[in-house]
């Protein structure tokens, strides 16, 4: 990106700025923080491909720093993370319905001003009483892992423990990261409850047990309209998790115990992986169970049944550093796109109102065959 192109934008950004409604108006930090990056940056490409043999479609984009820039040591730096926090198989043993990973070095001189960065944190206006609450504990927990040196973090959602004759629609949610110090980001959270004192829709049991090296602490989430939610919290020395829904306990053995692993396969800097078969089971037995079903449940079952049929139909988002730079690149594989081509319905008919349609052949038939 030349230096004249890099003015130009910024000369942009600086306009729209000053043109926005004050409702509007951008975080003055974020803006300076957006345009001295925009100085740093020596290219940005965007690209399209098919891998025929891997049978997967890719969309990537990848920014490359100047040389010698402040944000391209940085980046640097956050490939130098590492994936320490166990994770723990699905119930039935298949890929889980979301997945994600962080991985990401933060350097000392840096630390800091991203444990600021969380004040901007906040529940909205119209979230409930115990949201703030909520957000606060969320924000000392995420000091805490940056204290220890960066992004260390790992979530599941396992959508197979949903049984709808059961009446059960919670997921299974497995979330941990690695944190500077247990005993410290324990004190916080009891001082946190504590000052939060009494709230509507939270009961909080401290101190509630010890289960594979760590304290426990269980909140239960209540709302007029729905079943409450069990929420355990669990603190070990250098990692806290967070799981709700299905077996907490033999979860919780899995990831906090002695032989507790993480996914080898994650690299820096961060991924985010989506399964669409088992995903749209779930939306589509919650739908059902709650008496609110999807707008085209026609559509979803197919494309649910499509993905069933698929060794894989996997939609994924994956961060990875690059020399000076970082590429982000979306993914589909084939099951995923035949997934999706099932849950379109060709429409026939007029294309414009009144105007009669000129016929043709008949719509090219889904799913369309990858390979």
């Amino acid at each position: 990106m030349p230096a004249g192109m890099r003015e130009q934008l910024k000369a942009l950004v600086d306009q729209a700025a000053a043109a926005a409604p004050a409702a509007d108006q951008f975080d003055p930090a974020a803006l300076a923080g957006a345009l001295d990056g925009l100085q740093q940056t020596e290219s940005m490409t965007l690209g399209l491909a098919i891998d025929m043999d891997k049978d997967r479609v890719y969309v990537e984009s990848q920014s490359r720093m100047v040389a010698g820039s402040a944000a391209g040591v940085a980046l640097g730096d956050m490939a130098k993370g590492a994936a320490t926090v166990a994770t723990a198989a699905t119930a039935d043993g298949k890929p889980p319905a979301v997945a994600l990973h962080l991985a990401a070095a933060v350097p000392d001189n840096l630390r800091q001003a991203a444990i600021d960065g969380l004040a901007g944190m906040r529940a909205g206006d119209d979230a409930p009483a115990n949201a703030e609450t909520a957000v606060a504990l969320l924000r000392a927990a995420l000091a805490s892992m940056i204290e220890a040196g960066g992004y260390d973090a790992a979530i599941a959602i396992d959508t197979s423990v949903v049984k709808e004759n059961a009446g059960t629609s919670l997921p299974a949610v497995t979330a941990g990261m690695k944190v500077k110090d247990g005993p410290a980001l324990e004190a916080k959270i009891k001082k946190l409850v504590a000052d939060a004192g009494k709230l509507p829709g939270l009961e909080v049991e401290l101190d509630a047990g010890k289960a594979a090296g760590a304290n426990l602490h269980r909140l239960t989430l209540s709302d007029a309209a729905d079943d409450p939610i069990a929420v355990t919290l669990a603190v070990a020395p250098a990692y806290c998790f967070v799981l709700a829904g299905g077996d907490v306990p033999k979860r919780l053995a899995a990831v906090a115990g002695a032989s507790g692993k993480p996914d080898p396969n994650v690299k820096p800097i961060a991924d985010v992986s989506v399964a669409l078969g088992p995903l749209l089971r779930y939306v589509a037995a919650v739908g059902r169970a709650q008496g609110d079903a999807p707008a085209d449940p026609e559509g979803l079952e197919a494309a649910a049944t499509v993905a069933d049929a698929q060794p894989s139909a996997l939609v994924q988002l994956i961060v990875r550093p690059i020399e000076r730079g970082m590429a982000l690149r979306l993914s589909a594989d084939a099951g995923a796109v035949r997934t999706v081509a099932a849950s379109v319905k060709p429409q026939r008919g007029p294309a414009v109102p009144g105007i009669p349609a000129t016929g043709g052949p008949d719509p090219i038939p889904f799913p369309i065959p990858i390979r």
